[in-house]
């Protein structure tokens, strides 16, 4: 799963079209996803995985994804303090972004 994520994250860093990267910053999310689904939330692969999975989705401009998932890890009881932090503030951050897409639609 790393060599894949790692691979998904050169693509979407070498996008050369704003959909060739919001399509593969939507596999990293989904590959961090997997990450995370196997490491437990107080183990800091794990951690950064979940984290990951948030803001990949935001790169990717899903940000109900990143909204829905910031919201479910931040409530993982073995989930560090600075971490759960972050979430909360990536959660803001998609949900504020969520609504400015929504008003541009």
């Amino acid at each position: 799963l790393y060599s894949r994520v790692t691979e998904a994250i050169l693509r979407a860093e070498r996008a050369t079209t704003p959909e060739d990267m919001a399509t593969a910053y939507a596999e990293v999310s989904r590959i961090e996803e997997e990450i995370a689904a196997l490491i437990p939330a107080d183990n800091l692969e794990g951690a950064i995985a979940r984290h990951g999975v948030i803001t990949a989705a935001i790169e990717a401009g899903d940000f109900s994804r990143a909204a829905e998932r910031a919201q479910m890890y931040a409530t993982e009881v073995d989930l560090p303090d600075a971490y759960r932090t972050e979430m909360i503030a990536l959660l803001q951050e998609a949900t504020d972004r969520l609504r400015t897409s929504a008003r541009t639609s």
